[in-house]
């Protein structure tokens, strides 16, 4: 887990341009990660936030028209710097309209990893994706795998499938994490905070397909720990829980 403490002791500075209702969560989260969350769409700003910030990540839902240009300023700088930058194609699948903002970015923007739900992912990848289509755990993981290993060659990138396992590829390397907890799944943010820890993990020397490998099986690895804490018994005791977890010991 080199790149968890490494994250921690760089006292990172991560500007988020996500969905503002997302924004508190993942403000305590990666505050009590041991980091600083920057929150900004104005376009006036966004190239100076991202020529300061330690890396940058994206999150596309509920994204509208004329809120992507301070994005592609962002994306811009952060290539212009070679800092991190994460994509999570939130919504990509939810409207074509949404889905032609996700490839604009995609076509101006050199993504460090790309994160996302199979539905998203799969609409980025040109993939046909149902769940109904999937009717065990072997054909799913089988799937969400085909779609990892095909947007990291698409767009030269880490991509990163969530789901029971989040599969992680980079080139025509794949691995699984699996750790988790249900509860991630009933709470409004955890995607954005996974962004937003993954984002802070690729600033390190780790290699970038390990860090983000490291980082997905830290976020799922406190969330069982935080699960089982007493007081807990449902996603709204989990919350805070899980927050305090994510500043806790790590595991050697």
């Amino acid at each position: 887990m080199k790149s968890i403490q490494s994250a921690r002791n760089k006292r990172l500075n991560i500007y988020h341009l996500i969905d503002f209702s997302h924004q508190r969560f993942t403000a305590d989260g990666l505050t009590s990660f041991g980091n600083t969350a920057v929150f900004s769409r104005e376009p006036k700003e966004a190239k100076e936030i991202a020529a300061s910030a330690d890396g940058i990540f994206i999150h596309m839902g509920s994204t509208k028209a004329s809120e992507l240009e301070p994005l592609i300023l962002a994306g811009i700088e952060a290539n212009k710097r070679g800092i991190p930058i994460v994509l999570d194609p939130a919504d990509a699948a939810h409207s074509s309209f949404h889905h032609r903002l996700v490839k604009k970015l995609l076509e101006t923007i050199s993504f460090t990893a790309i994160k996302g739900n199979p539905e998203d992912m799969a609409c980025i990848a040109d993939v046909t994706w149902s769940a109904r289509d999937t009717n065990s755990a072997e054909q799913d993981y089988t799937k969400r795998e085909s779609i990892a290993l095909r947007i990291a060659k698409q767009y030269n990138t880490v991509a990163i499938v969530t789901g029971k396992a989040d599969l992680i590829a980079e080139f025509s390397d794949v691995t699984a994490n699996h750790t988790g907890h249900p509860y991630l799944a009933r709470i409004t943010g955890a995607g954005c905070l996974l962004g937003s820890l993954l984002t802070a993990c690729l600033t390190t020397d780790t290699p970038k397909f390990i860090a983000a490998y490291e980082a997905a099986q830290f976020f799922g690895d406190t969330a069982e720990k935080a699960a089982t804490l007493y007081g807990v018994n449902g996603p709204g005791t989990f919350t805070p829980h899980f927050i305090d977890a994510l500043g806790g010991p790590l595991k050697h």
